[in-house]
């Protein structure tokens, strides 16, 4: 697996070091700690990759030029600010594990470090997919067992 921190401007030493030390810190607790990354996307997209046999990634990974993925810690967060809308929303299950190469950790939301797969999803890597259903308020409710 490798390690990379990218920003839009450029860091102050200490900022470097301190981001350094955060992206460490964030992989080896999911490696570590949580074997899993998670993969949010519409049960309609999912379909396609079954059938195709690989997962190649939504729009937005298509246009960032990787797949979009979150830890256990981040999923909650990136449901609801990303796929409120979503009522056909499933959520992939990945063994982090998996990927020699291609899995970078990289900052994003709140400076945090999130698994981005420069590459596509081979579907041996899937451990479980969960349909997720949404409550009046349009929160998704993530079934039992999902967790590492």
């Amino acid at each position: 697996m490798l390690l990379s921190i990218k920003a839009s401007k450029p860091l102050e030493p200490i900022s470097i070091l301190v981001s350094l030390v955060h992206s460490v810190l964030s992989a080896y607790r999911c490696v570590m700690t949580g074997r899993f990354i998670y993969k949010l996307c519409s049960g309609t997209e999912w379909k396609a990759a079954e059938a195709a046999g690989v997962y190649k990634g939504s729009a937005l990974d298509l246009a960032d030029g990787f797949v979009h993925f979150s830890t256990q810690a981040q999923v909650p967060e990136t449901a609801a600010l990303h796929f409120s809308k979503e009522h056909d929303l499933v959520l992939v299950k990945v063994s982090a594990e998996s990927f020699d190469e291609g899995l970078k950790w990289e900052p994003s939301r709140g400076g945090d470090l999130f698994p981005h797969l420069y590459g596509v999803l081979p579907l041996e890597t899937v451990a479980h997919v969960y349909s997720l259903e949404q409550d009046a308020e349009g929160g998704h409710q993530f079934p039992d067992g999902w967790k590492d």
